[in-house]
C-alpha cells in the first residue's frame, strides 16, 4: 500500500517532505542562532561584572595606601586627613564608585584600624 502511494504522489510527497525538512532545518537554526547570541550577551555582561569588579578592589587597596599615607601626616587633624583621603579616592575611583560608597568604605578600614591599634 505504501509502495503504492509513493508510486502514485511519489513526486508531490517527496516536495512535501523537503518542504518539512527546511522548515525544520530554519526552524532549528534560528534557534540556535537566538541561543548563541542571548549567550554571548551573558558572557560579555559577566566579562563588564568581573571587570569592574576587579577595578573597584585596585580601587579599593589604593584608597587604603591613601589612608596609610594620610597617617604619616602629623601636623593635620582628623577631618584634614579624611578630606585628603576622600580627594584622592575621588580622582582615582569617582566613576567607579559613589562619593557615599567611598566615605563607607573610609570609615570602615579606618574603623578597623582604630580597633586594632587599641591599648587594653
Amino acid at each position: 500500500m505504501i509502495k503504492d502511494l509513493l508510486v502514485k504522489y511519489g513526486y508531490e510527497l517527496s516536495l512535501a517532505l523537503v518542504w518539512v525538512v527546511s522548515t525544520v532545518v530554519v526552524y532549528v537554526r534560528g534557534k540556535i542562532a537566538k541561543k548563541n547570541s542571548t549567550i554571548k550577551a551573558e558572557a560579555e555582561a559577566n566579562a563588564k561584572a568581573v571587570e569592574k569588579a576587579n577595578a573597584i578592589e585596585m580601587a579599593k587597596q589604593a584608597i587604603n595606601q591613601f589612608i596609610k599615607d594620610a597617617e604619616q601626616m602629623q601636623n593635620y587633624k582628623g577631618a584634614e586627613r579624611k578630606a585628603y583621603v576622600m580627594t584622592r579616592a575621588i580622582q582615582l575611583a569617582g566613576n567607579l564608585l559613589t562619593n557615599d560608597e567611598i566615605d563607607c568604605y573610609i570609615e570602615e578600614v579606618v574603623g578597623l584600624s582604630k580597633q586594632v591599634n587599641c591599648k587594653k
